[in-house]
């Protein structure tokens, strides 16, 4: 069986499709992930990267991961702490230690959402933010704003051939949060503590505007302020438009991006460049 439930915890097999889990929780009445809707892969891949959007994340309803441990060489239960779990990352994503078999969530009896803490998705849902409404109205409208970016796999969209989210959203101290607020900057607060601005904001603040190429290969989406191929792209362009974006914005706006997509080889080393100037 691809779900087991035990009242309101949900175990998950790994390689189930997320999309179909976020579904069958919000048919089920319970709540506690109906903002990933839409987003492409596994289960299984979510504690990886501690998946998150418009104010949820993995880490917020994650009970247990069930893995393969292949130093110890047998099945091991990991708790949500021994995860390890921050924006965007755990224990798991630089390591090749464990392979997930299935996913615990502990969600929520609930014919309405959690609160809506980002501003695009309440006012595609028109209410203020804070509102709780239905679980399908919430996951109807943030498909509509994934949509709207080109964060929603259809291949006729000229915009679909990009890698979701190029660059964590950084973290800010008080006085960079209070003067990007000033400036209309989506900040928000996240639940390890942290304050984080949009990266997209960032980089349309820094000049950068829809649908410009930035590398031969490698241009802006029409859409939003995310990277896509357009025509014969390679990973050496990717990289260096990603170098282009961060290096312009830390000049402009004062903030460091850092990568969110692993990148490999000798890609790597923009990666580790980036982070030795990240605060995250």
């Amino acid at each position: 069986m691809a779900f087991e439930r035990d009242g309101e915890t949900v175990t998950v097999q790994a390689g189930h499709a997320l999309q179909d889990f976020v579904s069958h929780a919000i048919d089920s009445g319970l709540a506690g992930v109906e903002t990933l809707i839409g987003i492409p892969g596994t289960v299984g891949a979510t504690p990886v990267q501690n998946v998150g959007a418009y104010g949820q994340e993995v880490a917020d309803t994650l009970v247990r991961v069930t893995a393969w441990d292949w130093v110890a060489g047998s099945e091991v239960t990991l708790s949500a702490a021994d995860c390890q779990l921050g924006h965007r990352t755990s224990i798991f994503k630089h390591s090749t230690r464990w392979t997930l078999l299935a996913v615990t969530f502990r969600l929520r009896s609930s014919k309405l959402s959690s609160p809506i803490a980002y501003g695009v998705v309440a006012k595609a849902l028109d209410v203020p933010k804070g509102t709780c409404v239905p679980l399908a109205e919430v996951a109807s409208a943030v498909l509509a704003v994934r949509r709207g970016k080109g964060m929603v796999l259809d291949p006729s969209d000229i915009d679909n051939r990009n890698v979701g989210s190029v660059f964590l959203s950084p973290v800010v101290d008080d006085t960079q949060a209070a003067r990007l607020r000033a400036e209309q900057a989506p900040v928000n607060d996240f639940t390890d503590g942290s304050t984080r601005v949009s990266a997209s904001w960032l980089i349309g603040a820094a000049g950068f505007t829809l649908g410009q190429p930035i590398v031969p290969g490698i241009r802006m989406s029409t859409k939003h302020f995310t990277l896509v191929a357009d025509g014969h792209a390679t990973a050496a362009a990717f990289v260096e438009a990603t170098r282009i974006i961060a290096d312009t914005v830390r000049q402009t706006t004062g903030v460091q991006l850092t990568p969110e997509p692993d990148l490999f080889g000798d890609e790597a080393d923009l990666t580790s460049r980036l982070r030795q100037h990240s605060p995250a």
